[in-house]
C-alpha cells in the first residue's frame, strides 16, 4: 500500500512541477527573457570589483573624497557627463 501512495505522491509532485512551470511560460518568463535580467548585474559588477582591488571603494584605504567625489563631478569632462548631457536628455523629453 505505502507503494500506491508514493506513485501517487509522485506523479502529485511531476504535475505540481508541470504546473508551475507552464504557469512561468504562461506569464512570459523563458530564459531569453531572463539572459538579460542575469548579465545587468554581472557587468555592474567588474568596475565595483576593480574598485575593490584597488581599494578605492568609499571608506577603503585609498579612497579620497576630493578626488573621488569633488573631481569627478567638477572638472569639465565630469560637468559635461552629469550636469549637461542630464539637462539636455531632460529638455529631450519634454520636448517630445
Amino acid at each position: 500500500m505505502s507503494g500506491v501512495r508514493g506513485s501517487f505522491l509522485t506523479i502529485s509532485c511531476a504535475k505540481q512541477q508541470n504546473l508551475t512551470t507552464n504557469a512561468w511560460l504562461h506569464l512570459g518568463f523563458a530564459w531569453s527573457n531572463i539572459l538579460p535580467l542575469l548579465i545587468t548585474p554581472l557587468l555592474f559588477a567588474g568596475p565595483l570589483y576593480v574598485q575593490f582591488l584597488e581599494k578605492t571603494l568609499p571608506f577603503q584605504e585609498d579612497w579620497d573624497f576630493e578626488h573621488d567625489v569633488l573631481f569627478r563631478f567638477l572638472s569639465v569632462v565630469g560637468f559635461r557627463n552629469y550636469f549637461v548631457v542630464s539637462a539636455r536628455r531632460f529638455a529631450a523629453l519634454l520636448s517630445i
